[in-house]
């Protein structure tokens, strides 16, 4: 990833918690969490670059849903009050979450 590589450049050889969208063979979409940092031998030079890959697919898309249903658990309530007609049922969270 030529992004992760700019960004170990530039932080003194340490990415943490970079989140990155990957993209699978069957083109399918995926979420990761990279912590990298580079070795260097005792001249300075890069010797590799070693770290951790989590898949965070699930969490990003949880995150993408409680974005779109708001703090009060429903499409379009996204700040504030909720309107005097409003229904709030903390199970709809619950569930959109669960699925």
């Amino acid at each position: 990833m030529p992004e992760l590589k700019h960004s170990l450049e530039g932080n003194n050889g340490v990415v943490r918690g970079a989140e990155i969208q990957v993209y699978r063979r069957d083109g399918s979409k995926k979420w990761a969490m990279c912590n990298l940092r580079t070795v260097r031998n005792a001249q300075g030079k890069t010797v590799l670059d070693e770290g951790t890959v989590e898949d965070i697919t699930d969490r990003k898309a949880a995150e993408e849903r409680v974005q779109f249903l708001g703090p009060l658990g429903q499409p379009g309530l996204t700040s504030g009050r909720p309107p005097k007609n409003a229904c709030w049922e903390p199970s709809i969270i619950m569930e959109s979450l669960h699925s």
